[in-house]
Parts: structure tokens; C-alpha cells; sequence
């Protein structure tokens, strides 16, 4: 089980990574870059987009293992952006074939299931939001079954920068 402080507002900002008992165990910056409490990198997922900028769903990430090799990629697979909620699901890929999923398992999108397959794996949830203005949001994400590493480390991934993909998809369809 991991617990995600995501600060910084817009752009999911930078996020810290902690077990359940509030022990640090990372950092996130606001490029995506996971690093541990030795300021060692432990994975890469900038964000971009796959074509037209203008269009929510090109909004992806690129996962990057440590050591530089390709892990997978998580894209935006849809997305819906109201006044009160913003919410979207998340196809995780490797190798050019979905391996994972992170669905909304609500109307306003503060509980995700993720899937392997046709499995249910685990959830991320919303825990709340902290500050005057809300520039902070907690989610904790528990996995509830073995997943393989490649996998694992693509719905770290996925969960750390979900904040940053949602605004994304958000801003392109503002823009349109």
C-alpha cells in the first residue's frame, strides 16, 4: 500500500510516496521523475502528448525504468471533465498490448479499480484534499493481489502522475 500526497495544484505538481505507515519512501517531480529518500531515481514518466495537443486522449506517459530501458506507456483512454469532478481511465501498456487499466468506480472519480486483464488488482483512492484553496490531494493506492514488477511499476506510475494526466486531458478540451 502506498500513500500519495500530490502538492502543487495545477499539473499535479510534485508528489511524496509513503508506506501506510507515513514513512517516506519517495519523491515525485513535477517532470515525472521518481526518486527515494537517497535522491536515488527509481523510474521516469514524463508526460506528453501523442498527437494533436488539442485532444484529451493523446495525453500519455512514457514509463521509464531506472536504468533507462522502456517499461510501457499509459495513456489516456477516456476522460470527463464537469464542474464538481474530473475523472478519466487509464490504459497502462507495454509493449504495444494492454496489461493494466485504471477505471473510476465512481460518478466523481475519487475511487479507481485497476485491472489486470479482466481481474480486479487493487485501488486508488482519493483520500482527501488539504489547504485554504486545495493545492493538495492524498490518494492511497493498494495493490490486493501479486502483480509482475514491469506491471507494478507501470500503475506506480500511472497513480503518481494521475493528477497531471487528468488536468491534461482537462486543459485540451478547454482548448477546443
Amino acid at each position: 500500500m502506498l500513500e500519495l500526497a500530490c502538492a502543487g495544484g495545477l499539473g499535479g505538481g510534485t508528489v511524496e510516496v509513503s508506506d501506510e505507515t507515513g514513512a517516506p519512501l519517495g519523491n515525485s517531480d513535477r517532470n515525472g521523475t521518481l526518486a527515494d529518500s537517497a535522491g536515488i531515481q527509481l523510474l521516469r514518466a514524463p508526460l506528453r502528448f501523442d498527437g494533436r495537443r488539442d485532444r484529451g486522449t493523446n495525453a500519455m506517459l512514457d514509463v521509464i525504468a531506472s536504468h533507462g530501458t522502456a517499461l510501457g506507456d499509459v495513456r489516456v483512454k477516456k476522460y470527463s471533465v464537469t464542474p464538481r469532478s474530473s475523472k478519466a481511465t487509464l490504459s497502462l501498456s507495454s509493449a504495444g498490448t494492454e496489461v493494466a487499466c485504471l477505471e473510476p468506480a465512481d460518478d466523481k472519480g475519487e475511487e479507481l479499480v485497476v485491472t489486470v486483464g479482466d481481474r480486479p488488482v487493487g485501488t486508488l483512492r482519493k483520500k482527501g484534499k488539504q489547504g485554504f484553496i486545495r493545492t493538495s490531494t492524498a490518494y492511497r493506492l493498494e495493490l490486493m493481489s501479486d502483480v509482475d514488477h514491469q506491471t507494478r511499476q507501470l500503475i506506480v506510475a500511472a497513480a503518481i502522475r494521475y493528477h497531471a494526466l487528468v488536468y491534461e486531458a482537462a486543459s485540451a478540451s478547454r482548448t477546443t
